[in-house]
């Protein structure tokens, strides 16, 4: 069984990114909210 597949860290790495530039910038604001959407291989 395969734990991860090719490109896995890759991609939560940019998610993570992205994740924390939402967070930083809703906290930049007065209640301030970032939205993130991930989308999947198939979507």
């Amino acid at each position: 069984v395969i734990d991860k597949s090719f490109g896995f860290d890759t991609a939560v790495e940019e998610a993570q990114r992205a994740i924390n530039a939402a967070h930083v910038e809703a906290e930049s604001a007065e209640n301030g909210v970032g939205v993130v959407k991930l989308m999947g291989r198939y979507s």
